[in-house]
């Protein structure tokens, strides 16, 4: 789940089948992947672009997605990726097992942002803006909220090691 993850938020596709964790860490309840989950949030744009950037960029891997609530994870984001580089695009591997409909191209480039109040992370894909709440964020974790097709969508990535 590339951070894509962050993307997963993106590219998601009701179409995957839920899965439960071997071991799931106690970070993938879904109560910790709200607005009151147990990360910081940055005080600054800058601060923000460099925990999610990085000094030489970083590679996101997710760690936990809720859908509606749903606790487990899609099978299909489980081994996707996102590295996000400091020129401001970003690269979106969506591994082998890809979900379908909009999630059918197994990479993807685009741009990303964040807002002035660095609450937002905003991706441009193929021409379309998506936006990304973030919920939490510091080094080497991000949580992220947003909605595809009316239904909410929770994400929770580590950067990859």
């Amino acid at each position: 789940m590339k951070s894509t993850s962050i993307i997963l938020l993106v590219a998601l596709a009701t179409s995957c089948d839920l899965i439960e964790l071997q071991q799931p860490p106690a970070v993938l309840r879904a109560d910790d992947m709200t607005n009151s989950g147990p990360l910081s949030l940055p005080a600054t744009r800058n601060e923000a672009e460099g925990l999610f950037a990085g000094n030489q960029g970083k590679t996101w891997q997710a760690i936990g997605f809720t859908l509606m609530g749903i606790e487990g994870m899609l099978e299909c984001r489980i081994d996707d990726r996102i590295t996000i580089d400091t020129n401001g695009t970003f690269l979106f591997d969506g591994g082998d097992n890809l979900c379908g409909a909009e999630d059918n191209k197994k990479n993807r480039s685009g741009e990303w942002e964040i807002n002035e109040n660095a609450s937002e992370i905003i991706f441009n894909l193929d021409g379309k803006n998506y936006t990304a709440q973030i919920t939490g964020l510091v080094e080497d974790t991000i949580s992220l909220s947003g909605s595809y097709l009316g239904l909410e969508i929770n994400g929770l990535y580590i950067v990859e090691k």
